[in-house]
């Protein structure tokens, strides 16, 4: 794993602690645009 990585493994692990902690105020249409552009995020980084 290089530094990047890590980098990236942080994000993912932030951002889901913060749709956790906000998940009640997000309604599912929310949900599923922040998973799409995290999937598109992901693509683009590989």
């Amino acid at each position: 794993m290089n530094y990047q990585e890590g980098n990236y493994n942080h994000f993912i692990d932030l951002l889901a602690e913060m749709i956790v902690k906000y998940h009640t105020k997000l309604n599912v249409f929310e949900q599923v645009g922040l998973v799409e552009k995290l999937n598109k995020c992901n693509e683009e980084e590989t």
